[in-house]
């Protein structure tokens, strides 16, 4: 994985303190993260503490990964139920079958994972050759990742235990693995005009990327549109219903993504640095 930010690890919460950070600071040199957070890189916490704390604290979370160069990634143990604030995740019990890509880091990890994510708008790396296996092959979901717009850090969760003693031997894969993942959070040092540029983005919600691809694809300038057009689907791509559309254009409109509900230059330009880029190409192609 020639090419991968290898970042600066930070255990944050209750794992700088666990026996299984040990495993994370051999293989990883992972550093404790303090009481302030980190100005950059990448910081693990234990996805069960992230989903029992106050709304306050996942805010202050979120909030942090919103600056380029700062990843979130929550790793085991977790609970059923839902993920928390900021993103649709919810966490599903997983199968005794979990089949990945040979001698790949979820691969190393299947017969100890307990949990599926699931999403409605799910987002995670597609890229050709990189062998993350995001999904295993039965296109379930053992990671995500939500970036809110192309300027932004990442939050992420993964199902695989990477403290795992099954990784011991593996520690430059985990670590191309996590580099990886990190690369979307793109670089601390950018520009503070870029930053500012587009931090009138920060008030998109995931799900408004799906509308962009859409109007994108299909030139509805409409939420009317839109919804008629999903309604005529025999399988809906997406399942919005017309308030909720409505709602979502005027956020784009405010972001300067949209203009009287056509794509703005602006609104292709961060429809073609974020996520769903290729999903939008794709809906466009076959339209």
């Amino acid at each position: 994985m020639e090419g991968s930010i290898y970042p600066i690890l930070y255990l944050a919460g209750s794992l700088a303190t666990h026996r299984r950070s040990r495993i994370l600071v051999q293989l990883l040199d992972a550093e404790l993260a303090g009481d302030l957070l980190p100005e950059k890189g990448m910081c693990l916490m234990f996805g069960q503490e992230y989903q029992q704390a106050k709304h306050e604290k996942q805010k202050k979370w979120q909030e942090w990964c919103k600056q380029p160069g700062r990843t979130l990634l929550l790793i085991p143990p977790f609970q059923a139920g839902q993920v928390g604030e900021g993103v649709d995740w919810s966490l599903a019990f997983s199968g005794d079958d979990l089949k990945a890509e040979k001698n790949s880091v979820a691969q190393m990890v299947a017969s100890e994972v307990t949990f599926l994510l699931q999403s409605k708008f799910p987002v995670f790396d597609r890229t050709p050759g990189y062998h993350l296996n995001h999904q295993w092959t039965d296109y379930t979901f053992n990671t995500l990742f939500n970036k809110r717009h192309s300027g932004s850090g990442v939050f992420c969760a993964t199902t695989l235990p990477l403290w795992s003693i099954s990784l011991m031997d593996a520690g430059d894969k985990l670590r191309k693995w996590l580099g990886r993942l990190h690369e979307h959070a793109g670089n601390a040092s950018e520009s503070k005009g870029g930053v500012e540029d587009k931090a009138v983005f920060n008030i998109l919600e995931p799900q408004d990327y799906s509308v962009l691809s859409c109007v994108y694809a299909w030139q509805t300038t409409t939420p009317k549109a839109l919804a008629e057009k999903l309604g005529s689907q025999i399988v809906p791509l997406f399942s919005f219903d017309l308030d909720w559309l409505t709602t979502s254009y005027n956020r784009l409109e405010k972001a300067g993504a949209l203009q009287k509900g056509a794509l703005t230059e602006l609104g292709l330009a961060q429809l073609q640095e974020c996520p769903w880029w290729g999903h939008a190409q794709q809906m466009k192609e076959v339209s």
